[in-house]
């Protein structure tokens, strides 16, 4: 534990190690009030998250005192998902996921939030994905079996095709990705 001045602006750590650890992240919380700690895999679908050892996880858990978790997965995966057997290996994968986490975690609250609206290009014309609808659905499924809530992003913006309406409206790109404004809605 550091104590690190309020006027602090960056901060520099040098480790020097034959054997370097495995370092996850650097937490920065106050003393008090709602602590917000982000751990975020660009580009990736959250199955990486089985390489962490429940263990340590549980442990993490415990000294960081963690009420809610937030899974956010799913929209990297919505344009390779193109089968009912990779959609059941998807479902089983979060469901998996999310019960670790819920036997890591007994005492926190686990929210789902569903994939969102995804379009892509065919002949001219942009509508959405074939398997976003199912995605979500399973994603659902998974959730509810695991004992965790489930937000529907999906339904939340309108259903299929929403996203060329928020798309026009400036509030998200074709592809899922919000807007600032975009963000601040759905937040």
């Amino acid at each position: 534990k550091l104590d690190i001045p309020k006027n602090t602006k960056s901060i520099t750590l040098e480790l020097v190690s034959n054997n370097p650890p495995d370092i996850y992240g650097f937490v920065f919380d106050g003393q008090k009030g709602i602590q917000v700690d982000n751990y975020s895999i660009r580009g990736h679908g959250g199955s990486g998250l089985f390489n962490i050892s429940s263990k340590y996880i549980a442990e993490q858990i415990t000294k960081l005192n963690t009420h809610l978790i937030i899974f956010q997965y799913g929209a990297n995966v919505v344009p390779y998902i193109k089968t009912d057997k990779e959609l059941a290996y998807l479902e089983d994968t979060y469901y998996k996921l999310f019960t670790k986490f819920k036997y890591a975690a007994p005492g926190a609250s686990i929210l789902v939030i569903g994939v969102g609206d995804m379009a892509q290009e065919v002949d001219g014309e942009f509508s959405s994905y074939p398997y976003v609808r199912k995605i979500s659905d399973a994603q659902k499924r998974a959730a509810l079996k695991a004992g965790c809530a489930f937000w529907d992003l999906l339904n939340i913006e309108g259903g299929l095709n929403s996203i060329l309406k928020w798309s026009s409206s400036g509030l998200a790109a074709k592809d899922g990705h919000f807007s600032p404004k975009g963000q601040q809605l759905i937040g």
